[in-house]
């Protein structure tokens, strides 16, 4: 009898944990939908999204990982760059007006007819 209520205790433990950890990963912190609510996703990892035409103005995205992202025709304006990571990332038309890039990582990124002044 013991044996068994132990056994119940412990999937009914188990059945709790799983539940629990179940809910904080759906509810755990999305990068992109921080970034489009607050504008603001320091240290995010945003690496190959897609971003085309996203508003971006003023965001800062200091330290952030868009390497192969596509940033074609965002704005960027004004936008904190800082230490970004933009390794392969497409910013063809992407408006760049302002936008702080000191120490970014631009290699093979695609700035066709970007706007950097």
């Amino acid at each position: 009898m013991k044996l068994r209520q132990s056994f119940i205790w412990g999937i009914s433990l188990g059945l709790v944990a799983l539940v629990g950890i179940t809910w904080l990963i759906i509810n755990q912190d999305n990068p992109l939908d921080q970034l489009r609510e607050t504008k603001n996703c320091q240290n995010c990892n945003l690496a190959g999204l897609e971003l085309s035409r996203e508003d971006l103005k003023g965001a800062n995205l200091e330290k952030a990982n868009l390497a192969a992202a596509n940033l074609a025709g965002a704005n960027l304006e004004k936008a904190n760059l800082v230490g970004v990571n933009l390794e392969g990332a497409n910013l063809e038309n992407a408006n760049l007006k302002k936008a702080n890039l000191s120490g970014a990582n631009l290699r093979r990124a695609n700035l066709k007819n970007a706007n950097l002044l």
